[in-house]
């Protein structure tokens, strides 16, 4: 599609939203406008205001015409513009690398709440892709040695990525949860996780935005064995956590019982399991 040049950043940006309403409700809409004009015009939110009748050069309309063939096409926001917000922090983000949810900002805030600042601890996060996580967690304890694992070479590439731009002290282990544990550090007091939990049944629930460009290990499991992650964590846990230690991981709201079964059957007890902002049982805290 063109716009007209004589089209202001107001102008524009009810152009997108209208193009973008049915595939996205309109305040979501409106949003990625918001950050589309943010990315390619260096404009904020506020600047965007405060110039809504200014008008855009040839590059920039170009830029934009071609971002919007892309959403109408289902490429997320994030991928087009090769970031996202974690945690207040900018991070990097690339087809092939799972887009991070808010409801992984709450896992974070769950790990921030029970581990103490006062002390070096030690974290692993397993299956860390963008890196968001272990990170966060770095930047929030600067004293906790932090590692994180993932078999993405593309994720692992990406992580350090970020964890560099953000100056943050991460560790980074290339390794398969489901092989050996030897390249895994002992004596942890956290293991946090944000597995795939999704289940091939209920695709038909996500956008096409996901299922098209996310990458799929990240996100699904095959519903004959949907809680194949958790087991192996739990396994890890058994011979790498410290007996007073804690495993946080992000969880499927249908099987929240079944989760807990999983760590109950590998000798894991206090178990708690917290609800999301959006009233999901989505978290789960496993103690010894």
């Amino acid at each position: 599609m063109k716009f007209d040049e004589k089209q202001t950043i107001r102008q524009i940006k009810e152009k997108i939203t209208g193009h973008l309403t049915p595939m996205y409700h309109q305040a979501e809409a409106q949003q990625i406008a918001s950050l589309l004009i943010e990315h390619i015009c260096k404009l904020s939110k506020v600047e965007q205001a405060l110039q809504a009748m200014k008008t855009l050069s040839e590059t920039e309309h170009k830029a934009i015409e071609k971002a919007l063939f892309q959403l109408k096409n289902a490429v997320p926001i994030q991928y087009i513009i090769g970031e996202t917000e974690f945690y207040t922090r900018k991070f990097f983000v690339a087809e092939g690398v799972l887009i991070p949810r808010p409801e992984t900002e709450e896992l974070v805030e769950h790990v921030l709440k029970k581990m103490p600042k006062n002390k070096t601890i030690s974290i692993l996060d397993i299956g860390t892709g963008s890196g968001i996580i272990a990170i966060s967690l770095a930047l929030e304890i600067p004293d906790a040695q932090v590692y994180a694992s993932d078999f993405s070479d593309k994720a692992i590439t990406l992580a350090k990525r970020n964890a560099s731009a953000l100056k943050a002290d991460v560790k980074f282990i290339k390794h398969d949860i489901f092989t050996e544990t030897k390249s895994l550090p002992y004596n942890l007091d956290c293991i946090v996780s944000n597995p795939p939990y999704v289940r091939e049944s209920e695709k038909s629930q996500m956008h096409d935005n996901v299922l098209n460009h996310e990458p799929c290990t990240a996100l699904f499991v095959n519903d004959k064995d949907a809680l194949l992650y958790y087991r192996r964590i739990a396994e890890v846990a058994t011979t790498h956590l410290k007996p007073d230690g804690i495993i946080f991981c992000e969880i499927n709201e249908a099987l929240a019982e079944q989760t807990k079964k999983c760590f109950v059957n590998s000798g894991f007890g206090n178990i708690f399991v917290y609800q999301d902002i959006n009233k999901k049982d989505r978290i789960i805290q496993i103690e010894h």
